[in-house]
């Protein structure tokens, strides 16, 4: 069972690294782009990007070659995975069980984890902001 998640995690990171392309090219060729959402079918996964945050992006990939930044993606440095039986929200006080989880650290991600699930945008929706809370809850406390 703990293989299957295995698999699953990588090709959620293999979607994210997609999605990662996918918004760059949207935001180098749509300059006046105001809202991004990716949605996976069947939503196991979803990106979206408004307001402050996109425009971090947009900014980003002006300022960087962005020849460069369009066709490299970085590979993780360390990659490290585990099991939480039981999650517990303390923000939202939902309680998620079964949780498998794959961290991956990338060479030189400036700010750590500060902004990486920071989601300050009023349009998230309550399954959203919940994810991000499971996130950061993991990230902080369960990612020795």
């Amino acid at each position: 069972m703990f293989n299957q998640k295995l698999v699953v995690s990588f090709q959620c990171f293999r979607d994210s690294m997609v999605w990662h392309s996918i918004l760059l090219y949207l935001v180098k060729d749509l300059p006046k782009l105001e809202k991004v959402s990716i949605t996976e079918l069947g939503r196991r996964g979803k990106l979206s990007l408004s307001g402050e945050k996109l425009i971090e992006v947009k900014e980003w990939v002006q300022h960087s070659a962005s020849e460069a930044v369009m066709t490299h993606l970085e590979l993780p440095t360390k990659i490290s995975n585990g099991y939480i039986s039981v999650l517990k929200l303390p923000v939202s006080g939902y309680v998620m069980k079964g949780i498998y989880f794959c961290v991956m650290k990338m060479k030189d991600l400036e700010g750590g984890n500060d902004g990486v699930m920071n989601n300050e945008d009023a349009s998230a929706d309550k399954e959203e902001a919940v994810y991000n809370e499971a996130v950061m809850e993991i990230l902080e406390k369960h990612t020795t």
